[in-house]
């Protein structure tokens, strides 16, 4: 039975690419945080408005005797969504 064989790749000394490294976080995801920050206000405002105005309701919602919207729906899965 044949076995496999691994492969390791070496940097060239002369080589003048540089070394590829893991990506952490990157930072150009924190470019996204104003709007995400402004999607999660805008749809905050948009419920209390439509809720307001008693076009749609949220029947099952945290917090239900402070706020009149489902508020793990805008902090939570809204900005996650954007």
């Amino acid at each position: 039975m044949e076995r496999w064989k691994v492969n390791i790749v070496k940097h060239l000394k002369n080589s003048r690419l540089p070394l590829s490294r893991k990506r952490r976080f990157s930072r150009n995801a924190f470019l996204y945080l104003p709007s995400v920050l402004l999607a999660s206000l805008l749809g905050t405002y948009l419920d209390l408005y439509f809720v307001g105005k008693r076009l749609y309701e949220f029947p099952v919602r945290p917090f239900a005797e402070i706020f009149s919207i489902n508020i793990a729906f805008t902090l939570i899965v809204l900005p996650l969504l954007i």
